[in-house]
């Protein structure tokens, strides 16, 4: 990985990952982001896809959307920033979803984080958080959610990410996350 300032905190929809960046940037003095593709406007995008072409056509549209938003995000020119999922977690989208709207070489030349925060939580335990808010989950959905647990622990062991037990209390994941960065990026870390 190279030294961009950049953080990515990844993670299934439940992980935690919205609390934790905030609470992280807050305690390194760093910008908070998400990546955020999927607004009203690209949903009602993404709905008259589904009436078209049906479920694989909403996909095709959050895809487009997803990659779009990767774009946005590398002209921002923010680092030092802890993000809400960025390049990693689109790659886990696609991947999952079996949908490459970017080309490789395109992928490639974003700004790639400095290091990679795996909120790891057990599907059950994510599921359960998020029916605690507006969120209903299905079948087809906790499949979903599977899967992306599935391919996010083997990108971990392969890229050599920090994984984080995202079933322990928030203060612990913030401090445990916290130290790891500090610890990535040595002196260039602010505090």
């Amino acid at each position: 990985m190279s030294d961009t300032g950049l953080v990515e905190v990844t993670g299934i929809d439940g992980a935690g990952k919205s609390t934790v960046v905030a609470e992280l940037a807050r305690a390194l003095g760093w910008s908070a982001r998400k990546v955020q593709p999927f607004s009203p406007e690209v949903m009602a995008r993404v709905d008259a896809a589904r009436t078209a072409f049906g479920e694989r056509g909403a996909d095709v549209a959050r895809s487009l959307a997803l990659g779009s938003e990767l774009l946005r995000h590398a002209d921002a020119g923010v680092p030092p920033a802890v993000y809400d999922r960025y390049v990693e977690s689109a790659k886990m989208w696609w991947h999952v979803k079996d949908l490459y709207p970017l080309p490789d070489d395109v992928v490639a030349r974003l700004p790639a984080p400095s290091l990679v925060l795996l909120l790891d939580v057990d599907p059950e335990t994510a599921l359960a958080r998020r029916l605690t808010t507006t969120e209903v989950s299905s079948e087809a959905e906790t499949t979903f959610i599977e899967a992306c647990t599935r391919y996010l622990r083997a990108a971990a062991v392969a890229h050599d990410w920090v994984v984080v037990d995202a079933a322990r209390p928030l203060d612990e994941v913030v401090t445990v996350a916290t130290a790891a960065v500090r610890a990535h990026l040595g002196s260039r870390s602010p505090r």
